[in-house]
């Protein structure tokens, strides 16, 4: 147990890289965000779409969410709270990916 204890402080520099896709096959990125609101909560999922020769493949990045404040908002509010974060996912992904305009937002 002890040893264990001493151990576990080197985990906090310890990295997992993200799979997503085969780089050799991949010809175009698309990040596209998705935005949703309800009276108790907004949110924002963003997905990478890779085209490669053949075919396209989907996977997630991120998501963000938020409850609604407790002073009412209407629900064009909330969307447009929605929204904010959808947009604001972009700035990370663009890092990672080194995709410059290429993405969607989705918003009802």
């Amino acid at each position: 147990m002890v040893k264990w204890c001493k151990e576990v402080h080197s985990l906090v520099d310890l990295s997992i890289p993200r799979y997503y896709f085969k780089t050799d096959e991949t010809n175009e990125y698309q990040i596209v965000i998705f935005c949703d609101a309800s009276e108790r909560a907004y949110s924002a999922i963003a997905n990478i779409r890779c085209k490669t020769n053949s075919d396209f493949h989907v996977n997630f990045v991120s998501s963000k969410a938020r409850v609604a404040p407790l002073k009412k908002l209407s629900l064009p509010r909330l969307e447009l709270l929605a929204t904010l974060i959808g947009a604001s996912s972009r700035k990370p992904s663009r890092k990672v990916f080194k995709i410059t305009n290429n993405y969607i937002l989705f918003s009802d």
